[in-house]
């Protein structure tokens, strides 16, 4: 049980690192997008700026492949890898 508290914390400072990073902008036409605050990139939604920001900004451990051990950088890198090596085939 420690464990878990110990991972959902985790979690919780990795997602407030992220967020701390991002900034909501009008984008001139009534609506917005959101921005990197280290590089500037800018997207319509938060979900492709966070996967942005994990790639290019937050040094992390990395993830491993629980399927053939390949190292990833980030979450969105392995669920690439995952998907594009490991699908399945069906005829």
């Amino acid at each position: 049980m420690l464990t878990l508290i110990k991972v959902y914390f985790q979690f919780l400072a990795f997602s407030a690192l992220i967020k701390s990073k991002m900034q909501k902008e009008s984008d001139g036409f009534g609506g917005f997008l959101w921005r990197c605050l280290d590089c500037g990139h800018t997207s319509k939604r938060t979900t492709d700026l966070t996967k942005h920001i994990e790639a290019k900004h937050i040094e992390s451990a990395g993830y491993d492949c629980t399927l053939c051990g390949k190292h990833c950088p980030s979450k969105n890198s392995l669920t690439a890898h995952i998907s594009r090596q490991h699908r399945k085939v069906s005829f």
